[in-house]
C-alpha cells in the first residue's frame, strides 16, 4: 500500500470502529491469517471460511484464535471443493459476510498479518473490506516464504535456494501440518513455522 493510499484510507476510517488499525504497531508478534474461498479469482470468488491466530513473541495463542465459516456463497466448483473440502451444507450455519469481516478486523487490529502466499488472502480481503468500509487493510504483511528464504540464506549462504512449497517449509521448520487446506489448520501451522524461523533459525 502506498503512503498516499494509506493516508487517504486512514482519513476515511477516522472516527469509525476500525480507526485503530491505522495506528503504529509497537508490540512483538503478528496474526497468522488464512482464507478458504470458492476459487482463485481475487476479483470475484467468495470466502467460505477464515481463521486468524495471534502470535505473541514465541507463543502461538490458539485459545484466542478466530475461526469462522461464512455463509452465502453459491458458486461451488468441484476443483475448489477438492481443495478445501467444504460443501454448501457445511457453511449453512456460518456467519454473514459483513459480520465475519467485522469480527476479523477487530481480531487483526493493527498487528502485522502473517501467511503463506498471503498476497492472495490480502487481495480478497481488500476487495471485500473496501466495499464495506471504504479502506483496504493497512497492516504490515509478512510472507512466510520470505521469512524462510531469509533464514535459509543466513544459515546456508553457499547452497542453492530452498524449496518454498508449503509442505517443504513445514518439514524444514519441524512443524506437523495441521488440518491442511482448512483455514484454522493452515493459519496455526504457519504461525508455528514463523515462531521456529524467527526464534530458532534454520538448521
Amino acid at each position: 500500500m502506498t503512503i498516499i493510499r494509506r493516508l487517504f484510507d486512514a482519513r476515511r476510517a477516522r472516527g469509525g470502529p476500525h480507526a485503530a488499525m491505522f495506528e503504529r504497531f509497537r508490540g512483538e508478534g503478528c496474526v497468522a491469517l488464512d482464507l478458504e474461498t470458492t476459487g482463485l479469482d481475487t476479483r470475484r470468488d467468495a470466502v467460505l471460511s477464515l481463521a486468524a491466530v495471534p502470535v505473541d513473541g514465541r507463543v502461538v495463542r490458539l485459545s484466542q484464535a478466530l475461526s469462522l465459516t461464512v455463509r452465502g456463497a453459491t458458486d461451488f466448483r468441484i476443483e475448489a471443493m477438492r481443495h478445501h473440502r467444504l460443501r454448501p451444507q457445511d457453511i449453512e450455519g456460518g456467519a454473514e459476510l459483513d459480520a465475519a469481516l467485522d469480527a476479523l478486523l477487530r481480531h487483526l487490529g493493527n498487528r502485522p498479518i502473517l501467511g503463506y502466499a498471503i498476497a492472495f488472502d490480502i487481495a480478497v480481503l481488500d476487495r471485500l473490506v473496501e466495499a464495506r468500509h471504504g479502506f483496504r487493510l493497512p497492516n504490515r504483511v509478512i510472507e512466510l516464504r520470505d521469512v524462510y528464504r531469509d533464514a535459509w540464506r543466513l544459515a546456508h549462504p553457499e547452497q542453492a535456494e530452498p524449496d518454498l512449497r508449503y509442505e517443504s517449509i513445514m518439514a524444514a521448520a519441524g512443524v506437523p501440518v495441521l488440518g491442511r487446506h482448512t483455514a484454522l489448520g493452515d493459519a496455526a501451522t504457519t504461525a508455528l513455522a514463523w515462531v521456529r524461523f524467527t526464534h530458532g533459525g534454520v538448521r
